[in-house]
């Protein structure tokens, strides 16, 4: 009976013994990972593209988890009466990237949605260096507005940033929510200050 009750109290041990080896043995979180800013669309003071296109920058896409989570901060703005657009406008039109890029102290960034859309729209948008720290950030409410004599084009706005960043290449996420459809557009593009 006293080695039936010896051999328990050794598999007991040894079971909570590994069980706390292999807490001790969990990997901390991996740092972020890099991504590429280097690549940059080359865009002038007035809005049109000088170079760039054909790599996937500031067309609608689905974050991953990680860029998902540069939001969290901002997931308290305020989204009662924000209305969603039947359609926002992609790039590579004149619109949806900033200008100019490279910038030296303010860039600018026009949105066109769809025709005759009146409304507010939540934006959030998350500044961060090539390992993902975020070095900039903010939300607030924009305002489009159709063209009331021209009733069939898209409607618009035109967004003013002057982030205190430093000089350096980023990369700019943003997203437009609404009270009913948070995070319906999402997406980047690499930004380059020189001054």
């Amino acid at each position: 009976m006293k080695s039936k009750l010896i051999l328990i109290l050794l598999g007991i041990s040894v079971a909570v013994f590994s069980c706390k080896k292999k807490q001790d043995n969990i990997e901390p979180p991996l740092p972020n990972a890099p991504i590429n800013v280097s690549s940059q669309w080359l865009v002038d003071n007035v809005g049109n593209l000088i170079s760039g296109m054909g790599d996937g920058q500031w067309q609608k896409k689905v974050f991953t988890t990680q860029e998902q989570n540069l939001f969290n901060s901002l997931d308290t703005a305020n989204l009662v009466g924000t209305l969603k657009p039947d359609s926002v406008i992609d790039a590579p039109t004149k619109f949806n990237y900033i200008y100019p890029n490279p910038f030296a102290s303010q860039f600018r960034l026009s949105l066109q949605f769809s025709n005759g859309f009146n409304g507010q729209i939540g934006f959030k948008y998350v500044i961060v260096d090539s390992v993902m720290n975020v070095v900039a950030k903010g939300a607030l409410k924009i305002q489009a507005t159709a063209c009331v004599p021209c009733p069939l084009q898209p409607s618009s706005t035109n967004i003013a940033f002057m982030p205190a960043i430093p000089l350096g290449k980023f990369r700019f996420y943003f997203s437009l929510s609404s009270q009913a459809n948070p995070f319906f557009y999402t997406t980047w593009g690499n930004i380059n200050r020189t001054q």
